[in-house]
């Protein structure tokens, strides 16, 4: 029993890593009409189609944030970024559903805050478990998987800064406090594999 366990366990995460390798490179290969080409228009379906996809795009959050932060809708910065799902110059429309994704983990981290907090044994026992879990699994693989559409997203709204609105500077701060993040998320991540390089090469060697 322990070894079918084992077995199977090692089977759903190959097909696991696999199935992330391919998300990655269809979200790479799916960037290629943002070059300087002209893009048939069944080609431009076909791309919008794979990028949903590849994005994790479950619905359309462009209208619920338009009436949320009070924002105009804009226009996409040509046919080639609207082909791939860039439909906005905002920060947060760009990222879809992607922002739901970083929205939960930040109540995930907030839990694991409180339940750290706690004077229950169990409780804290709990909150350290999740924190371990979040900043040492899902916190990285999130930022990696969605690095390609944050950047992308962040230098679209950079071109476009804007201090109009209350809400146009809010996405202006948003969008500069990402970049900021992922300039310095390499070098956060390089420091953690060097400072626990041991620890993981034992752990992984157990």
């Amino acid at each position: 029993m322990i070894l079918l366990n084992a077995v199977v366990t090692i089977l759903v995460s190959a097909s696991l890593n696999e199935l992330l390798g391919m998300v990655n490179a269809y979200q790479l290969i799916l960037m290629m009409p943002l070059l300087m080409v002209t893009l048939p228009p069944n080609a431009g379906m076909y791309f919008a189609q794979l990028m949903t996809i590849a994005a994790f795009e479950v619905f359309d959050t462009k209208p619920f944030l338009d009436r949320l932060l009070r924002l105009e809708p804009t226009d996409p910065v040509n046919s080639n970024y609207e082909a791939v799902g860039l439909e906005s110059l905002y920060f947060l429309h760009n990222m879809g559903t992607l922002v739901l994704a970083f929205v939960f983990f930040m109540l995930e981290a907030a839990v694991s805050l409180l339940c750290r907090s706690s004077s229950h044994r169990k409780i804290k026992e709990f909150g350290d478990k999740l924190h371990k879990q979040l900043f040492w699994g899902s916190f990285i693989t999130l930022v990696t998987e969605a690095y390609s559409m944050l950047t992308i997203s962040c230098m679209i709204n950079l071109r476009f800064l804007s201090w109009g609105s209350f809400s146009i500077g809010m996405m202006s701060v948003f969008a500069i406090l990402t970049t900021l993040f992922l300039i310095a998320f390499p070098a956060y991540l390089g420091w953690l594999l060097k400072t626990n390089f041991q620890n993981l090469e034992l752990k992984s060697f157990k």
